[in-house]
């Protein structure tokens, strides 16, 4: 095991190497005896390995004191939903590796608001786990295992409260829905018809074998949906991630957009109804978010990248609003997590309401050009790439909120930042124009592997 468990977002391993059920175990057994027992929530996702490690994950948590409540297979924002309205919940454990390949999973501990755990919770828990020095229930101790009902159902529900239901009484958009064979398949499809929305799904039975795409949905692996939403005439695509916390989606052309498009429209929207006047995003999101958003009198904060660093901001600065570029949106008055049915509702609704095709939402914004790439790194060599590339360009200007951000100009910026959740360094680049965007991502990764190989 690495001395570090925990990454961007949660501990995330590959299946039988760094994770078995015995380290399920183990972190079960620390969560707990950090928590001091309490009622702990579980569930799971789609991966094959789900029910092997939650089972031994649940016996760590109650042979250190909690109380069980199972989930089931959920998607992570319904087990968050149903933790933040629990009083006598404190904290949660999901099963996930969410966008990952299929051959890792993870635990993403939340605590008793739903956000995910903040680093100064995950080092305790790390620390007990690395030293052993767990609580040891005697059996008066053992709690019962307790079985949650109808949380997908109650998560549907949830989402249902934040809709203008009157818009849909008589538009009914035509909506083509990709689960990516993850854990959403079980609430976005019957979300999207408790509407009365005409729905059509691709990749819509669990599968953890992920056998048409992989969990991540990006643009250019969204081949089914993008034929689909043309085939059938719908008005939206939408394509969740393993766990159902982030989307993104197709138009009506079958075109496939980052999640920073969304992001952008959906505060312009807010900002519009006066329900917005702070947007939290990440360093990674497009420089679109200021040019359209600070017009409005928006102010735009940036974050270090990973989606409860957006929450905790959004939390101090009581932001409605904050999104991620890969999809990641965040409604605080549903809830302070990431959520992709709350945000495909929000873009369900600006659609209705403007009576305009995606396309023509999404177009009328300022046009960049992003690229993103990666390459395998060791990570011990990670601070070194980043201070090399600070030491190249200390002319330019330079953001290190998180890796290092190079600003060449207002509109070309390049960030490069270590993964919290593979052994990779990624490689951001946005630009007005396109060559040049594509140019400088090939410049960095060779740059980045020549400093990580010296």
């Amino acid at each position: 095991m690495s001395e570090q468990l925990f990454g961007t977002n949660g501990f995330r391993g590959v299946v039988g190497r760094e994770l078995t059920p015995e380290v399920a175990v183990r972190f079960g057994r620390a969560a707990a005896t950090f928590f001091g027992g309490g009622g702990c929530a579980v569930a799971w996702d789609t991966r094959l390995s789900g029910p092997m490690l939650y089972k031994a994950l649940v016996s760590g948590l109650m042979s250190s004191g909690a109380e069980v409540f199972e989930g089931g297979l959920l998607p992570t924002p319904a087990l968050q939903k149903f933790i933040q309205e629990r009083s006598d919940i404190t904290y949660g454990v999901m099963v996930t590796a969410s966008h990952n390949p299929r051959e890792w999973n993870g635990f993403k501990v939340m605590e008793a608001d739903g956000v995910e755990a903040s680093p100064s919770v995950e080092q305790q828990i790390e620390k007990i786990f690395l030293s052993g020095r767990y609580h040891d229930a005697q059996w008066s101790e053992v709690k019962p295992l307790r079985m949650a009902p109808n949380l997908a159902g109650s998560y549907i529900d949830s989402v249902r409260r934040h809709v203008d239901l009157d818009l849909f009484a008589e538009k009914k958009p035509i909506v083509v829905v990709d689960p990516g064979n993850g854990s959403s398949c079980v609430t976005s499809p019957y979300l999207f018809r408790r509407l009365g929305l005409k729905v059509v799904t691709v990749n819509a039975n669990p599968d953890g074998t992920f056998p048409v795409r992989p969990p991540e949905p990006r643009p250019e692996g969204l081949d089914v949906l993008c034929d689909t939403t043309q085939a059938v005439g719908a008005d939206l695509g939408v394509a969740f991630d393993g766990d159902g916390d982030r989307v993104i989606f197709c138009d009506e052309k079958g075109r496939a957009w980052w999640g920073d498009a969304s992001g952008v429209s959906i505060g312009q929207y807010l900002a519009d109804k006066g329900r917005c006047k702070t947007v939290v995003t990440p360093v990674t999101s497009t420089a679109a978010t200021e040019a359209v958003l600070t017009e409005l009198g928006v102010e735009v904060l940036r974050t270090r990248v990973g989606s409860r660093h957006v929450s905790y901001l959004m939390r101090e600065k009581e932001a409605s609003w904050g999104f991620e570029e890969n999809g990641g949106g965040i409604y605080a008055p549903h809830q302070l997590v990431r959520d992709g049915g709350m945000t495909t509702m929000l873009m369900l609704q600006i659609m209705v309401e403007r009576e305009e095709p995606l396309s023509k939402i999404f177009g009328a914004m300022p046009r960049f050009w992003q690229v993103k790439a990666k390459t395998e790194t060791k990570p011990e060599r990670a601070d070194h790439i980043v201070s090399e590339l600070i030491r190249r360009y200390d002319s330019e200007r330079l953001d290190t909120t998180d890796g290092v951000k190079i600003w060449f100009r207002d509109d070309f910026w390049v960030l490069v930042r270590p993964s919290g959740t593979e052994p990779l360094m990624r490689v951001f680049v946005e630009s007005s124009d396109r060559e040049e965007a594509e140019k400088a991502s090939e410049r960095f990764l060779r740059e980045v592997r020549e400093i990580a190989a010296s």
